[in-house]
């Protein structure tokens, strides 16, 4: 067995929900998928002591090593709270767990604290971004992370064998060589998770987890501009997403969001149509509780179509329900709108709902890195 400890330059601001010295990044590297024939070689984690993060390392230089560095790899995690993988809810730790059974240890009980999988929590969101799939290098692509190694984790298995192979030739060089190569891939899966974190704050905020800590309305040459803080950095790079009547930009620590409003008359529809009578004159809908007073005369029964009120000004565009009153054109197209007035503009609850649900709900997202 071989440890391996050095500080990492890579850091987060991701706004952890214990101490950041109580959070453990881990990562493992097997011969293969099934725990019960396939092997554990190495086990990576990142941990954050004397103001940086270190990477430490338990690697299985030889075939009788596994249960030394599982049991070293333990005693070092058992004084951590939280946990953070990428798709180790379903093969890093059910993988750990097995083992330990195998080699007739107790299942600690660390393995059952709290856990942040960035896996599950960046996979329902991959449309947003016109992802292929929810791979942690597809990820570090998008968000601009690069690393310098080229392996996959089938391509390693063949690796470590060679790596045992030349180490028994005594040919030294060839297999430290590839012991780097192991190591480096483990490090860079670790590395990129912590850079990774720094996004995962902008889909804490999507899943509804994290709000946001202000929230600024303006308007210029005629567009209404809402801006967000969110509660941290999410990295150096830039995301923007653009349509004909609307621009988003993430930076930072900063969501933006410019959209063209409409000026128009536009109607409110009542559902319950046969409550109502409709006024003719006036072209609005009243509720026949508050008709008594008017001649008859002037009353017609509600339908679908004339069972509205009507409010002339400038309007948003929503893409699903509001608390706000929806407004349509008068023909009742699909798109549905929010009157642009004091009651929106400040209420800091509805913009910030406003600019949840517009990037959620907008058909056409798809936001790019630009940097």
């Amino acid at each position: 067995m071989k440890i391996f400890d050095c500080p990492c330059k890579e850091t987060t601001d991701f706004p952890f929900s214990v101490p950041i010295e109580k959070v453990l990044y881990v990562d493992i590297e097997t011969t293969g998928l099934a725990a019960k024939t396939s092997a554990l070689y190495l086990i990576g984690c990142l941990y954050f002591s004397e103001n940086q993060w270190h990477c430490k390392q338990w690697f299985a230089d030889d075939y009788q090593s596994e249960a030394r560095i599982l049991q070293d790899f333990i005693t070092f995690a058992s004084s951590y709270a939280l946990f953070v993988d990428f798709n180790g809810s379903h093969f890093d730790f059910p993988f750990l767990i097995e083992k330990c059974k195998q080699h007739e240890m107790e299942i600690p009980a660390c393995f059952s604290a709290q856990q942040l999988d960035l896996y599950k929590y960046f996979r329902p969101w991959k449309h947003l971004f016109s992802l292929e799939n929810c791979k942690l290098k597809t990820l570090e692509g998008f968000t601009g992370i690069t690393r310098k190694d080229r392996y996959s984790g089938k391509q390693l298995t063949k690796l470590y064998q060679n790596f045992h192979t030349e180490k028994r030739a005594n040919h030294t060089e060839s297999f430290q060589a590839l012991e780097e190569i192991l190591l480096l891939h483990n490090r860079e899966d670790l590395t990129g998770m912590l850079a990774l974190s720094n996004f995962y704050i902008f889909i804490a905020f999507l899943q509804k987890e994290t709000i946001l800590s202000t929230v600024e309305v303006a308007f210029d040459d005629g567009l209404f501009l809402l801006n967000g803080t969110l509660a941290a950095t999410i990295g150096n790079a830039t995301y923007t997403w653009e349509v004909q009547d609307a621009y988003l930009q993430i930076k930072g620590s900063h969501i933006s969001l410019v959209v063209k409003p409409v000026y128009d008359t536009l109607y409110h529809f009542y559902k319950d149509y046969k409550h109502y009578v409709y006024l003719p004159l006036e072209d609005y809908a009243m509720h026949k509780s508050l008709a008594n007073f008017i001649d008859k005369s002037f009353q017609q029964p509600a339908t679908k179509e004339t069972c509205y009120t009507k409010q002339t000004g400038f309007f948003l565009p929503v893409y699903t329900g509001s608390t706000l009153p929806i407004f349509k054109t008068k023909q009742q197209t699909s798109q549905d709108y929010i009157a642009l007035d004091e009651n929106l503009c400040q209420n800091k609850q509805l913009l910030a709902q406003y600019l949840y649900d517009f990037i959620v709900y907008h058909p056409d997202v798809c936001i790019k890195n630009v940097t």
